[in-house]
């Protein structure tokens, strides 16, 4: 027996979407997140490249979140261009 976590509508594919957004975004977030435990433990600044690094990928999601969001059907929804997730920034480390 298979457990299906999304219905194949429009909603139930739009959430099968933001749920990969949502994960991509963390595994972006995750590669900075010791630099900003870091800095709040010892109550330092987050490095400007790692704090507008991070907002990017933010950025990113919620374009795609409209994207998704905005979408009126699921032909529409699979042929979406979302944006791409930002690169890390040279000398972030």
């Amino acid at each position: 027996m298979s457990v299906r976590l999304f219905s194949d509508d429009l909603d139930g594919q739009k959430l099968k979407h933001i749920a990969l957004t949502v994960d991509s975004a963390r595994g972006w977030l995750e590669l900075t997140s010791y630099i900003v435990l870091q800095a709040f433990e010892e109550g330092t600044e987050v490095p400007a490249t790692v704090a507008t690094y991070r907002a990017a990928v933010r950025n990113v999601m919620a374009q795609r979140m409209t994207q998704i969001n905005n979408a009126s059907s699921i032909e529409e929804l699979e042929n979406l261009t979302l944006v791409s997730f930002p690169d890390i920034i040279e000398g972030m480390y």
